[in-house]
């Protein structure tokens, strides 16, 4: 899914987002090719577009917060509005490509609104009751983003000079092992060549 991201949530949480909102669907994520999130001027907008598989999410600053919306969501923060908001687009994706029932206003496959918010409410519920736990894991920064530090370029070249030395250190112990081996084979051979001439 191709994301974009004006706003101050990490890509990675609204990937999580997106994803839960789907599962909760039954929306395959092949059939969300694209995602555009953004600050809005109001509370919220958005829109879907079925044919291109692609929804537009927009949520207002914290002051709008907390608001009812015109189906009795009660949205407590900006949150509840991005589920909402993100919950009620994936809907009139789904409605367009798997429903295909309930038309809107000025025709197409998207639901009408009242129909969408019928799959967008128990999913902003759920979210609500699960609201801590899913937090926390949506906010959790992937293994990706956990990259230990940048080291300077003096401390890299320590590093480089330590493990040389490392390096060099086995290949000296190796080769003094190997030299004391052919001084010991180097004597038994003047030993062998000296008993023949006595002889």
């Amino acid at each position: 899914m191709i994301l974009q991201n004006s706003t101050t949530w990490p890509n990675w949480f609204l990937r999580r987002v997106v994803s839960w909102c789907a599962k909760q669907l039954e929306l395959p994520h092949a059939d969300i090719k694209a995602s555009v999130f953004r600050n809005s001027r109001c509370a919220w907008g958005g829109c879907a577009r079925g044919w291109r598989k692609a929804i537009t999410v927009c949520v207002g600053k914290a002051s709008y917060f907390p608001r009812t919306n015109r189906h009795g969501i009660n949205l407590q923060d900006r949150e509840d509005c991005l589920v909402w908001v993100t919950a009620h687009e994936l809907a009139h994706i789904f409605q367009y490509l798997y429903v295909g029932a309930g038309t809107r206003q000025r025709g197409g496959r998207g639901g009408s609104e009242d129909i969408t918010e019928k799959f967008a409410k128990p999913i902003v519920a759920r979210f609500q009751q699960e609201r801590a736990t899913l937090l926390a894991e949506w906010l959790t920064p992937p293994a990706t983003c956990l990259r230990a530090p940048q080291l300077s370029v003096v401390e890299k070249r320590a590093v480089k000079a330590k493990n040389d030395l490392a390096k060099w250190q086995r290949r000296l112990k190796l080769a003094q092992t190997k030299v004391r081996k052919l001084k010991t084979k180097v004597r038994y051979y003047e030993r062998q060549e000296n008993g023949n001439t006595n002889t």
